[in-house]
């Protein structure tokens, strides 16, 4: 225990100190983490220090400075703007463990050229990877409709052909019909019968009975003209169906061509079997497969009125190759090979000069 004097002096000692820690009673305040410390002044004496913190955001490196009194979330704000990220995308990182926002620098130990490392919320970044997916699909249909924009763009400079008609109009006068006159001005100029036109004046499509003056037409005024898409229409299935006969010719040229070639083969095969020349039988077999092939050939290509009756006269000719070489396959089997025969003779390579005995001129003597 601690001894207090008796005298007049120590009391009213004691009473004073005891009315000065009244005055000076110490305020406290709960920090997240759960520790209890000294509730900060509003005003303080001697202002926070400044700290320079060395940020690591994978490879990349920030040097940021911050007060010393200052929160982490406070830091994500003054981060936000070097790395893009925003607060709630933040995760701060102190000697190994994740710090709050409400958590003071001083207080976690932060000091001078201390390292705090910056990593981005994984939910973040798979909201962002969601998001750029999505964003990729969104400039992939924007590039296709932007195709196709520029397709209607060109179908609709075919589709709508402007015309301005100078106009010649005498004022209470019917001069010209809608239909008598003007579209049959215009069928000269453009090439479309008059049931192909449709005539638009002031925005609106005019009858056929509508007469110019009447409409409000007068001297330079415009009028539209605008093919009839039944037209249009008729035009495109007639393009295709001419491009499906042109096709078909191309396609039956071709194989009329391929017809000549193995037609004068079988004809070069028919004149060898008639001089008694035996042909290798794969030689026929060869050629009647590749007829073959090409009637099968034949039978593929779609082909209507003039475009049929060459098809037809092709498969005929093809027929009849056919036919030919399977006469003649039975022909060439009953044909023998000649055995070609040479006489034997002797061949005198040099000529030999034969002498006669010489004469004797010595007499000789005959003994017993």
């Amino acid at each position: 225990m601690m001894k207090r004097r008796s005298n007049a002096n120590g009391r009213a000692r004691d009473s004073a100190n005891s009315t000065t820690s009244v005055d000076e009673e110490v305020a406290w305040e709960m920090r997240p983490g759960g520790m209890l410390v000294q509730k900060r002044g509003e005003k303080s004496d001697a202002p926070a220090p400044n700290l320079r913190l060395r940020i690591a955001f994978g490879a990349l490196r920030y040097e940021i400075s911050a007060s010393a009194q200052s929160t982490f979330g406070e830091l994500k704000k003054v981060l936000t703007a070097e790395t893009g990220l925003q607060p709630g995308e933040q995760r701060l990182l102190f000697r190994g463990k994740e710090r709050e926002n409400g958590e003071y620098l001083d207080m976690c130990g932060v000091k001078d050229r201390s390292k705090v490392v910056l990593v981005e919320d994984p939910a973040s970044i798979e909201r962002r990877a969601v998001e750029m997916r999505r964003n990729a699909k969104i400039q992939a249909a924007h590039r296709a409709i932007l195709d196709v924009s520029r397709e209607v763009d060109k179908l609709a400079e075919q589709l709508y052909n402007y015309k301005s008609v100078e106009l010649s109009i005498v004022s209470g006068y019917v001069c010209l019909n809608l239909t008598g006159e003007l579209k049959k001005v215009l069928t000269a100029e453009t090439g479309l019968q008059p049931g192909e036109q449709r005539l638009l004046f002031r925005g609106k499509e005019r009858e056929n009975g509508e007469y110019l003056d009447m409409c409000g037409v007068k001297d330079r005024s415009k009028v539209v003209l605008v093919e009839d898409p039944a037209s249009i229409e008729r035009r495109a299935v007639e393009m295709r169906r001419n491009a499906k006969i042109q096709a078909a010719h191309r396609a039956i040229l071709d194989v009329s061509r391929e017809v000549d070639k193995l037609a004068e083969q079988v004809s070069a095969i028919e004149k060898s079997i008639s001089n008694r020349v035996k042909v290798p039988e794969l030689q026929i077999t060869t050629l009647i497969e590749m007829l073959m092939r090409l009637a099968i050939k034949l039978d593929n290509i779609s082909a209507k009125g003039d475009a049929s009756a060459q098809k037809n006269l092709q498969g005929k000719r093809v027929q009849k190759c056919v036919e030919s070489l399977d006469v003649l396959k039975i022909s060439n089997a009953k044909v023998k090979p000649v055995v070609v025969t040479t006489k034997w003779e002797p061949v005198v390579t040099t000529k030999w000069e034969t002498f006669d005995p010489p004469t004797t001129t010595a007499q000789w003597e005959l003994f017993d």
